[in-house]
C-alpha cells in the first residue's frame, strides 16, 4: 500500500489472505477485483486494517470480509487469564475496561487512528474469539478526531466461547452507522463517547442477541441522532443515555429486550418509539444526580406488555 499513489482504487484478487493492512496513504478504496468475488483477511491478534491517513483524508473499503480468531492460548499463554469479569451495566466503567491496555495494545478487526473510514458492504465476525482472553475485544474501534462511515455491513460476535466481545466502540469521533447488522456481542453493539462538536447518528441498523447495552451514549452535551433502528433479543437495555447526553431517539423498535430505554440523568427527547414485551421496565429515567438536570421528553411512545412499568421515573 506504501507505492500506491493517493487517490488509487486496490482491487484485491478473491482469495483468503492472512496478512493484515497498514493504510497511511489517503484517499484509497480496497475492493474485490471481481464483481462478486470474495475477498477475505484474517488474523489472530493483530487488526486487518489499520487506518492512519492523517486528518481530513478518507479511505473507502467495499465488499471485504474481515476475521479475528484470536490469540493461540498455547501459544501466548500471556494473553489469558481464568476470571475476566467485565462490567455488564453500561457505564463509564464499562467503557474504561475497553482501554485497561495501550490502544496500540488493542484486539479489533479495524483500528482507525486518523482520517476518515467509509465502509459499504463489509462483513466483520469475531466467531471463535477465546473467552479467557483478558480483553474487550471490539469489530471496529474509532479514536479521537477520527470519522467513521459503516453502511450496509454485517458485524457479528462470538457464538462459540461467550467471549466479550464489541461491535463499534466509537472514543471521541464522529459515527454515522446506517442498515447495517450487528448480532451476538456480549460487551454490546454500538459503545460511544462523545465530545459536544461530534455527530453521531446511528439510523435504520438491526441489533440481536447482544449483551450488556444494544446502543449506549455518554459524552456531556453530546447530541447523538437514533432512529429507525429494530433492537430485540438482548438480554440488556436496548438504548441507553448518560449523564447529560442531549440525543433524539425517534423511531425505533424493540421487542423482547431486557428494558427499551434507560435515560440516566440528562434531557434527551424519545418520541414515536415502539417497546414490545421488555422483561423489566418498557422505560427507565434515573434522576439521582443532582448536579444536573434530569427533564426528558417522552412523547407518541407505544409500550407493551412490559414485565415491570411502561415508564418508571427514579430520582432522590
Amino acid at each position: 500500500m506504501a507505492d500506491a499513489p493517493p487517490g488509487s482504487k486496490i482491487q484485491i484478487a478473491s482469495n483468503i489472505y492472512d496478512e493484515g493492512m497498514v493504510i497511511e496513504v489517503p484517499e484509497l478504496t480496497l475492493e474485490p477485483k471481481d464483481l462478486g468475488g470474495e475477498v477475505t483477511i484474517q488474523q489472530h491478534i493483530s487488526p486487518c486494517l489499520i487506518i492512519d491517513i492523517g486528518t481530513d483524508n478518507v479511505c473507502t473499503v467495499n465488499n471485504i470480509r474481515m476475521l479475528l480468531k484470536g490469540p493461540n492460548k498455547d501459544a501466548d499463554i500471556h494473553s489469558f487469564q481464568v476470571h475476566s469479569d467485565f462490567e455488564k451495566t453500561p457505564s463509564e466503567k464499562c467503557m474504561k475496561e475497553f482501554f485497561a491496555h495501550k490502544p496500540d495494545d488493542l484486539y479489533c478487526i479495524i483500528l482507525l487512528r486518523s482520517g476518515t473510514l467509509r465502509l459499504n458492504g463489509c462483513t466483520m465476525s469475531l466467531d471463535g474469539m477465546h473467552k479467557e482472553t483478558h480483553k474487550k475485544v471490539p469489530c471496529i474501534a474509532a479514536m479521537p478526531g477520527t470519522r467513521l462511515e459503516v453502511f450496509d455491513c454485517k458485524l457479528k460476535g462470538d457464538t462459540i466461547n461467550d467471549a466479550d466481545t464489541a461491535g463499534i466502540l466509537c472514543v471521541n469521533a464522529d459515527l454515522n452507522v446506517r442498515r447495517s447488522t450487528m448480532a451476538h456481542f456480549k460487551s454490546g453493539a454500538i459503545m460511544a463517547t462523545a465530545l459536544p462538536q461530534n455527530m453521531l447518528f446511528i439510523g435504520e441498523n438491526e441489533i440481536m442477541t447482544c449483551e450488556t447495552a444494544g446502543i449506549y451514549l455518554q459524552g456531556r452535551a453530546s447530541k447523538p441522532v437514533v432512529c429507525n433502528n429494530k433492537i430485540k433479543f438482548c438480554r440488556c437495555v436496548g438504548i441507553t443515555t448518560n449523564l447529560d447526553v442531549d440525543a433524539n431517539i425517534y423511531g425505533n423498535e424493540m421487542s423482547l429486550n431486557e428494558r427499551g430505554i434507560e435515560i440516566l440523568n440528562n434531557k434527551s427527547r424519545c418520541i414515536d418509539n415502539i417497546i414490545d414485551k421488555a422483561h423489566d421496565n418498557g422505560i427507565l429515567i434515573m434522576g439521582d444526580n443532582k448536579a444536573t438536570k434530569c427533564t426528558p421528553a417522552i412523547w407518541r411512545n407505544k409500550i407493551r406488555s412490559c414485565g415491570a412499568n411502561g415508564i418508571f421515573v427514579q430520582g432522590e
